[in-house]
């Protein structure tokens, strides 16, 4: 299956107190390495880091990954400020696809919805939405596949230091 993981990191930090990227975990990786070492261990090797000052939105940080490395039929888009998730919830994830080709696979922990989300090439991301991916996913119509993984991971958004 062709995918390829995009990581928007281009955030200045500012709740957080540093840019996100760079901020370290206890294992002493950086949240940006920690991801990538994730995406290795699923077996994804195509990644697209983002940090360009001039995409501190997601939604302009995503279009740019994408533009980057285009021709995949799938884009694993996994936000920086969630470093905790597991490499079988990507494995979950992406095997999902290959079993839903053209859906919108989003892993759920306890009936909550997490990150990262996987979209198909087909969705239209050159629309202007007020709510970002999100409105873009709601208003295109796609189907969305809401998988259960054992990954409270998937939910641990950093925004501050100690969450």
């Amino acid at each position: 299956m062709s995918i390829c993981v995009i990581i928007p990191a281009s955030g200045k930090g500012i709740r957080y107190g540093m840019p996100k990227a760079d901020a370290l975990l206890e294992s002493g990786l950086s949240f940006s390495q920690a991801i990538i070492s994730t995406c290795h261990a699923a077996g994804l090797n195509e990644i697209e880091l983002i940090r360009e000052a001039d995409c501190l939105e997601m939604l302009a940080g995503i279009r740019l990954g994408i533009e980057r490395r285009p021709g995949y039929r799938h884009y694993l888009i996994f936000p920086v400020d969630h470093p905790f998730v597991l490499p079988q919830s990507l494995v979950t994830i992406c095997s999902t696809a290959s079993i839903h080709p053209g859906k919108i696979i989003r892993p759920c922990y306890l009936g909550k919805p997490g990150h990262p989300i996987l979209i198909p090439y087909s969705l239209n991301l050159n629309v202007d939405s007020p709510c970002g991916l999100a409105g873009i996913i709601r208003e295109s119509g796609m189907t969305i596949i809401d998988i259960p993984v054992d990954d409270p991971g998937i939910l641990r958004n950093l925004n501050h230091p100690g969450d």
